[in-house]
């Protein structure tokens, strides 16, 4: 099992320049994706994203990328600039009657003709980028598996505790319909007194009575969602929404049980596996 959250950080440097990598990973309910790069990297965003998506199936998730590329120098001769002059050399040699042929050569010497730029070498960024992107990835994956078996540990004592509880309620079931059904047969003694009354008729009202307090059902029901919830936390793939849903199942039957019930024992025993599965919900929250 995995947890959400994750951070990963890596450097790499090359001929071509140097490259630094962080990865966050929070809570989401689905695969969220943001980066932060030069625009330079931008071009890349698809690539990124796919590598990410190939590793991580929920969350939200945004890297940031500092990227730092060698330099070269060029000339680059100014068109515009070397028209210029041209077209003024003609202009004076005609007001003194020059015929001297005007070269390249000589244009070119001229101020502003030639310019001295620095361009960047980005044809092999990817290069540079991927193993920086990939051990960023990795350190993420470590720090979410080593989230996610303290995630584990926690979510198993808590239903260790539910169980223990589920335990106690089921003890106390018999007891209480036992009781139910006793003070059912008393009030109605005392409403009717000595008045004659179907035997038959009594039997089938007291039991419909005590089905209605009745919740073996829903304790059966709770702890087979509990063995496939646990169950569930020992699969390697991911698991949140699953859990998610198994966690909404156990809610519906420890409530189904506290609404039917009129025992106060069974009822504060209901209110904490009730807070308890609160607390599990919760921490599902922040599982991949």
């Amino acid at each position: 099992m995995k947890s959400q959250t994750g951070f990963g950080r890596s450097e790499n440097i090359n001929q071509f320049g140097s490259v630094t990598v962080e990865i966050r990973s929070v809570n989401g309910r689905f695969f969220e994706f943001s980066l932060k790069a030069p625009r330079l990297i931008m071009g890349l965003e698809e690539q990124i994203r796919n590598k990410l998506i190939k590793q991580i199936v929920r969350g939200t998730i945004e890297v940031k990328i500092s990227l730092r590329l060698q330099k070269s120098v060029v000339p680059v001769v100014d068109l515009e600039m070397a028209k210029f002059f041209y077209e003024k050399i003609k202009i004076l040699e005609k007001e003194l009657n020059c015929k001297e042929p005007i070269s390249v050569d000589k244009l070119l010497m001229l101020p502003e003709v030639i310019k001295i730029e620095e361009i960047e070498d980005s044809k092999n960024i990817w290069e540079l980028l991927e193993p920086a992107l990939n051990d960023a990835i990795n350190k993420v994956l470590e720090f979410k598996i080593k989230e996610g078996l303290h995630l584990t540990k926690d979510i198993s004592s808590q239903i260790s505790s539910i169980e223990k509880t589920i335990a106690k309620v089921e003890k106390r079931v018999p007891k209480m319909i036992k009781e139910n059904t006793t003070n059912m047969q008393n009030r109605i003694k005392e409403m009717l007194g000595v008045v004659e009354i179907d035997q038959t008729k009594l039997a089938n009202e007291i039991a419909f009575f005590v089905d209605k307090v009745d919740i073996n059902e829903e304790i059966k029901r709770l702890k087979s969602h509990i063995n496939q919830f646990k169950e569930t936390l020992k699969d390697k793939e991911a698991i949140g929404k699953k859990l998610e849903f198994i966690s909404q199942e156990m809610t519906r039957e420890i409530n189904t049980m506290g609404s039917k019930s009129n025992d106060i024992e069974i009822t504060n025993n209901v209110l904490l596996m009730k807070n308890l599965n609160e607390k599990i919900k919760e921490q599902i929250r922040n599982i991949e």
